[in-house]
């Protein structure tokens, strides 16, 4: 997925639920105790969407994504809800870039 922030076109990763506690599993592969989750609908992002700052994870619990083999990880954003997330996404929209134009060729 893709989303355009003035002439920049961001790939972003949606996320959606995090675990904040593991599951714990028995010896049998019996779950015993369920996970837990972060609250919000997690989204990953190549580079900083500014449109977006205000959902910005600024306290080092981000998920470690990695883009295009890049070795930084990614900005990440949580969301109220994925509708929320979806509002935002429509909001700037999505983009492909522009094939290149072919100026005419006068004989």
């Amino acid at each position: 997925m893709r989303v355009t922030s003035g002439e920049n076109i961001i790939d972003i990763s949606p996320v959606g639920a995090v675990v904040d506690t593991p599951a714990e599993i028995d010896e049998t592969g019996d779950v015993t105790k369920e996970p837990t989750f972060k609250d919000g609908f997690f989204v990953c992002a190549a580079d900083p969407v500014p449109e977006w700052a205000a959902f910005l994870v600024d306290d080092g619990s981000e998920p470690p994504r990695v883009f295009a083999g890049r070795e930084d990880t990614s900005t990440t954003y949580v969301f109220s809800d994925q509708a929320a997330f979806e509002s935002a996404y429509n909001a700037i929209g999505e983009q492909e870039p522009e094939p290149p134009q072919i100026p005419d060729i006068e004989p």
